[in-house]
């Protein structure tokens, strides 16, 4: 963050505010409710991440205390190589403001340390609560604007904001969590009893704020006064918010669906006001849970249960059922309820810190995968004159962006005899690299069913392989420069743990074995769409590196979500040979995962030739992923 420290000739405290940069500046600097701001971006100098944008938007995210924060949009207006724009702060209850700059879908955040003002008072004082907000962002990085966490300057925004509000209790509460962990003298724990028990007395008439004391009291020590007070207010309210919050602690640690679903039963019968939004998220666990397991009949009874129909798990119900082969009527209907749900989103849904076109998109989105689990149902079911129009509707909601619904297209294309259309479809998704495995294959039927051979196909063939080198050539021209500097500053040198897995023909393979060599080591599952999204590419480095002994790939398969090693093994010998991928699968019994402390997937581990781990990388982002594990291997093949 930017910051400022002055001397107040009333008040001598420090604050924080916004200091100029040299493309950006933002007045006034202690903006006050009913204010007029003007945001300004420069971009003479062609380094500015922006500077040959043809339009930029500044976002402007208002934070409100308890209220979700606000995201506004301006619009801004070029002049020369300025921009400019200005918007009215109306928000009352406005505490603190970030802004960032977008163009088209490139964000200059100031790396992740947004520009920020505080919001002033009449007596240019920062607000009450206008350090603590800043405080919470900072405490665990920005959760919608996406901050760099910050603990030590959290920390110093809750001292100034304690300094001038002292009786601030949301900083009081910030400012116990902030010390609990440290390592403390008695005098130290004496002062957090006391602030918590004072806390208590002023909150005793406010359950759901008292109740945030007691994980405090239990997080500095004093076990005994929490259980103490969570008693107390339950005797006194067997009906109140601590009962409530008692009966569905456990619910997220309980690993039997069926027990968890009684937690939320009896909650159910036994506080019939419990808050819906609690009910709601609990409700669409147990659907998430019950599908993933593959109890669709439970799954669908708590879906039904719903206080909202959501159709996110309408449609998730329903594609793991088609996925499945199971019941695809009842799949297709709930299919058709998701679609239903997805176009009946209304725009007062929009969250209040969403951008509107980023709500049109994920609107857009819902409905074009409720739209392809239907198409896809219909598919099955191989009534393809209905699902023709069904997955053209879910082609262009998604704007050609999912693979397997432009796949299925043209699988409907090719099926009902638009053999040219299917063929001009198909070309256009691998162009864009916006196709799957079995996109060729569908191809290849269709050019048979126009000229009679597939003589012409020869042609998508040469297509595919081009894009896909344009592809990857692009991004490592464009991302070179930054992927030499990561992988410099992200080397790490931590001992890789050793693991056995075998292969799906029981061959063993140890990694304390391949000392000498490097090793990828990429967490997987055949569910898992980034995953799916990665593996044309780690098959791209595998060819690459194939005849080199002194680099292998191993790619462990973990958190399948079918039961039975044989069944996981099979369902990842059909995926490797759908998708005609070569490269070595080891099987993880949900073990060697947890021992690397992987948190999603895929997680790949670059291990040095002397077994450490090198680079961690989390997710996809694209073929720049070639580039980037290229360059790691090299680096460490010298060594």
């Amino acid at each position: 963050m930017k910051l400022l420290f002055v001397v107040s000739l009333f008040i001598i405290f420090t604050f924080f505010s916004f200091a100029q940069s040299s493309h950006v500046s933002i007045t006034p600097e202690q903006p006050k409710v009913g204010d007029k701001i003007t945001v300004t971006y420069r971009a003479e100098n062609p380094d500015v991440l922006l500077a040959k944008a043809e339009s930029i938007t500044a976002l402007c995210l208002v934070y409100r205390g308890e209220e979700d924060p606000l995201a506004l949009e301006s619009p801004m207006k070029k002049n020369g190589t300025t921009w400019t724009a200005s918007f009215s702060l109306t928000e009352k209850n406005a505490r603190h403001l970030a802004f960032q700059f977008v163009a088209d879908e490139t964000y200059d955040d100031n790396e992740r340390d947004c520009w920020t003002l505080f919001v002033y008072d009449k007596n240019d004082k920062p607000v009450q609560g206008a350090h603590s907000s800043l405080a919470e962002v900072l405490q665990n990085g920005g959760q919608y604007f996406g901050e760099n966490q910050d603990v030590e300057q959290a920390k110093a925004e809750i001292a100034r904001e304690l300094e001038l509000y002292p009786d601030n209790s949301d900083a009081l509460v910030l400012y116990v969590k902030q010390h609990a962990d440290a390592e403390r003298n008695p005098e130290t724990t004496e002062r957090l009893v006391t602030t918590l028990n004072t806390l208590a007395e002023k909150f005793k008439n406010d359950e759901e704020k008292l109740h945030r004391l007691v994980f405090l009291f239990s997080m500095i020590g004093e076990k005994e006064k929490s259980k103490a007070l969570e008693e107390s207010v339950i005797a006194d309210n067997p009906k109140g918010y601590f009962a409530q919050q008692k009966l569905l602690r456990p619910y997220y640690n309980e690993q039997n669906t069926d027990a968890a679903a009684e937690i939320i039963r009896t909650a159910v019968e036994t506080f019939p006001d419990l808050e819906t939004e609690v009910k709601q998220s609990r409700l669409e666990n147990l659907v998430y849970r019950y599908t993933n397991e593959k109890q669709f009949e439970k799954a669908e009874e708590w879906l039904l249960k719903l206080p909202k129909p959501n159709g996110v798990y309408y449609n998730y119900l329903a594609r793991t059922m088609v996925d499945d082969g199971t019941n695809l009527e009842k799949a297709s209907l709930l299919a058709q309820k998701a679609v239903a749900l997805n176009k009946a989103i209304s725009s007062d849904e929009k969250k209040s810190y969403m951008r509107q076109s980023d709500f049109e998109a994920d609107t857009k989105n819902k409905l074009g995968a409720s739209l392809g689990t239907y198409g896809n149902a219909l598919l099955k079911m191989e009534k393809f004159t209905e699902a023709e129009p069904v997955l053209h509707e879910a082609y262009e909601a998604n704007g050609g962006a999912s693979p397997d619904i432009n796949q299925r297209y043209v699988v409907a294309l090719t099926k009902n005899k638009q053999f040219g259309k299917a063929i001009e479809v198909g070309l256009a998704c691998i162009n864009k690299q916006k196709d799957n495995a079995m996109l060729l294959d569908n191809l290849k039927e269709a050019y048979i069913g126009r000229d009679g051979s597939e003589k012409n196909f020869a042609d998508a063939l040469t297509l595919k392989k081009k894009a896909f080198e344009e592809a990857i050539t692009k991004a490592g021209k464009e991302h070179a420069a930054k992927i030499e500097k990561k992988i410099k500053e992200e080397r790490t040198n931590k001992v890789a743990t050793d693991f056995t897995l075998s292969d799906w023909d029981g061959t063993s393979v140890t990694l304390s074995a391949l000392k000498g060599k490097v090793v990828i080591v990429d967490f997987w599952a055949t569910w898992c769409g980034p995953c799916k999204q990665s593996f044309p590419y780690l098959q791209y480095v595998y060819e690459k590196y194939q005849s080199n002994e002194n680099v292998k790939i191993l790619a462990l398969n973990t958190w399948e979500r079918i039961k039975g090693d044989s069944a996981i093994i099979e369902n990842a010998k059909k995926f490797m040979g759908t998708n005609k991928y070569s490269f070595p699968v080891l099987f993880d019994k949900n073990e060697v995962v947890n021992h690397y402390e992987v948190e999603g997937i895929p997680t790949k581990f670059i291990i040095d030739k002397k077994g450490n781990i090198a680079y961690t990388s989390i997710g996809f982002d694209g073929p720049q992923m070639v580039e980037e594990m290229v360059q790691e291997i090299e680096m460490l093949l010298k060594e």
